[in-house]
């Protein structure tokens, strides 16, 4: 067997339907990569402030053993031959992945699991362990697993942070894999202003246009070299950024959608920008929030 690559890829299960599809999302990717699996299955008795008897924390236990048991069995049916590793916790779901997550490549997780609601894209335990985890967080999508997340191209925010340079490096390796092409997209949003000022804001957005190409020209320096194989398109409007990024990634039928965890404008305490906050709650694609320190 060929050499595994140092980190595992973690992913979060809990049975559901969406739970699933972050495992063969997961196991496809550690396939591509060579990378071995942690699966990871947190419990805890649900009710606050109630005091279980010892049989019904049995109970409670040996469904959670059942639930990772099936989920090992599965990642070891769509990766073959690498190692796959089930870990038991107890504690908050969120929490314990981020704990597990801190030795891994990346975290995958499905959008929501069991508690979630329907009407939702994006579940609690995916968006807190989005906003605490210090790797890259995969959260994907729907209820079952899609060979087509592969065979389309990769779509990257840039907007010439340290952030968004993290999120540009982790979607030229993931284009590179998939062979796909990576869309690059740069936006920023124009002010509404009066129509007499119209003249000077047609030259303020040729201006920003202007800014926007150099911009990105800038973040994608080097990389061209780097990745001489990943077919680069780039995209410079004016535009919210969520909805810039939301329309290629629907316009690409995108197979990742990548952001930083915060841009320009960001606050230096907060884990999780407007722009990536925006893009996990309303994505239909999935989407993968890196941060400054992550590689992969």
């Amino acid at each position: 067997m060929a050499v595994l690559a140092g980190h595992p890829v973690v992913v979060g299960v809990d049975g559901s339907n969406e739970s699933l599809v972050g495992l063969a999302w997961a196991a496809h990717e550690a396939v591509a990569e060579h990378r071995s699996m942690r699966l990871v299955h947190a419990w805890e008795v649900p009710v606050p402030g109630y005091v279980p008897v010892p049989a019904s924390v049995d109970l409670v236990r040996e469904t959670a053993e059942e639930v990772l048991a099936e989920a090992v069995a599965k990642a070891q049916e769509w990766a073959p031959g690498l190692p796959v590793e089930g870990r038991l916790c107890h504690g908050p779901g969120a929490r314990v992945l981020a704990d597990e997550g801190a030795e891994g490549a990346l975290v995958v997780v499905g959008s929501h699991g069991r508690g979630g609601f329907a009407r939702l894209l994006l579940g609690s335990t995916s968006a807190a362990l989005a906003a605490h985890a210090t790797v890259p967080v995969v959260v994907t999508r729907g209820t079952q697993p899609s060979e087509a997340w592969r065979a389309a191209p990769v779509v990257v925010g840039a907007d010439g942070s340290a952030v968004s340079e993290a999120a540009i490096a982790f979607a030229f390796q993931a284009a590179s894999r998939r062979g796909h092409g990576l869309v690059v997209v740069h936006a920023w949003a124009q002010p509404d202003v009066l129509v007499d000022e119209a003249y000077a804001v047609l030259a303020e957005a040729e201006t920003r246009q202007t800014e926007g190409r150099l911009a990105l020209a800038e973040s994608l320096a080097g990389w061209r070299d780097r990745y001489p194989d990943v077919d680069i398109t780039e995209v410079v409007v004016d535009g919210h950024p969520v909805k810039a990024l939301l329309a290629q990634a629907q316009e690409q039928q995108a197979s990742l959608l990548v952001v930083g965890s915060r841009g320009r404008g960001g606050f230096s305490g907060l884990r999780l920008g407007s722009v990536s906050r925006g893009v996990l709650h309303h994505a239909t694609v999935p989407v993968a929030v890196v941060r400054p320190v992550a590689t992969v």
